[in-house]
């Protein structure tokens, strides 16, 4: 159904046609790299994700509606289709994250928003598949935004081979940062001058370096 879905974007990538093909509706709902992907998961963590001393305006409680109908809603992720694994391992934290903050009720219960975003592991074979239905030369990572149209059949396949959520312990619902606390020591040095015993021990060190060291030599006197 994925590659299905690609299809259109096919013709639109291929660069040895001469007219422009316009821009296929599906590509509203699709993220296609692992950049682009990362990019939108961050992005879509961030407004449950609050940094110390940030300001709640309603310009930034219009935006997140705003943001709520282009949130991702599923990931697929081509693991065995990668050279490391250590470029997938991000995938489930940074998942559960963007879950947290596509719930309106994220910041008083995470608990409530567990697996909003979906994560899906591809069979090996599916990046090279995924590359040519969409016309690209590598494909591992896509996300499908909110209102796809097989969003609900996807949902239903999903389902039926028993593929759980990303879901996370009910006590990071409760976990706060505790404040720093710095113990600090107030101490007083005297201030050092230089004084003429300082500067004659430092002429003496000069005057010792510049005198030779070693026993002298005789001279002989010639027969």
């Amino acid at each position: 159904m994925l590659t299905s879905a690609l299809e259109p974007l096919q013709h639109r990538t291929d660069r040895t046609q001469k007219n422009l093909i316009a821009r296929p509706d599906i590509a509203d709902y699709l993220v296609l790299g692992f950049n682009a992907v990362n990019a939108a998961l961050e992005t879509q963590a961030q407004r449950y994700l609050f940094s110390p001393g940030a300001k709640n305006s309603n310009s930034d409680s219009q935006k997140k509606e705003k943001n709520d109908e282009n949130d991702i809603e599923m990931v697929f992720v081509c693991k065995a289709d990668m050279k490391s694994a250590l470029l997938s391992a991000h995938f489930p934290e940074l998942v559960a994250a963007a879950s947290a903050a596509s719930d309106k009720n994220a910041e008083t219960d995470v608990s409530k928003s567990l697996g909003t975003v979906r994560l899906i592991q591809l069979p090996a074979g599916s990046a090279s598949r995924l590359a040519q239905a969409s016309g690209l030369t590598q494909l591992s990572v896509l996300a499908l935004r909110r209102g796809f149209a097989g969003t609900a059949e996807l949902t239903a396949r999903l389902e039926s081979h028993q593929i759980g959520q990303v879901e996370t312990p009910g006590w990071l619902g409760q976990a706060r940062l505790m404040p720093p606390a710095i113990a600090t020591l107030v101490t007083t040095a005297p201030i050092k001058s230089f004084g003429k015993q300082q500067k004659q021990g430092k002429q003496q060190q000069n005057q010792q370096e510049k005198t030779p060291t070693g026993p002298p030599v005789k001279k002989q006197k010639p027969l």
